[in-house]
């Protein structure tokens, strides 16, 4: 093998352990990005739903539809009124749910917690 052409396999090298690393990093702050909207979105719903008594729709369309909240309309949610949760996700891969406490209202739930009292 020759200098010049050690030096150009360095290189291709080099940048593709930097396009990874680019990516990579650009994937995890993507998954953080959505995680916390999910969260967001459930928590809001919630505290909508069960603690100021509105519909749903009156919170999505007032409280979630703001501009700088585009994110969110690409975050599906459901509520129970049963269980007096909302679990939001996205495309199934980030999921989060709030669920309803009375005296405290609203609280995420982290790690499929099921101690509520």
């Amino acid at each position: 093998m020759t200098i010049p052409s050690m030096k150009k396999r360095i290189i291709i090298l080099l940048s593709a352990f930097v396009i990874a690393v680019v990516v990579g990093a650009g994937l995890h702050y993507a998954w953080e990005l959505f995680s916390i909207g999910a969260a967001y979105k459930a928590k809001v719903l919630c505290s909508g739903i069960f603690v100021s008594k509105r519909s749903p729709e009156s919170v999505l369309n007032i409280d979630l539809a703001v501009d700088d909240l585009a994110l969110l309309r690409r975050i599906d949610t459901k509520v129970n009124r049963t269980s007096e949760t909302v679990s939001s996700s996205f495309l199934g891969l980030v999921k989060q749910t709030a669920a309803f406490r009375p005296g405290l209202g609203c609280t995420l739930e982290f790690n499929d917690c099921e101690q509520r009292k």
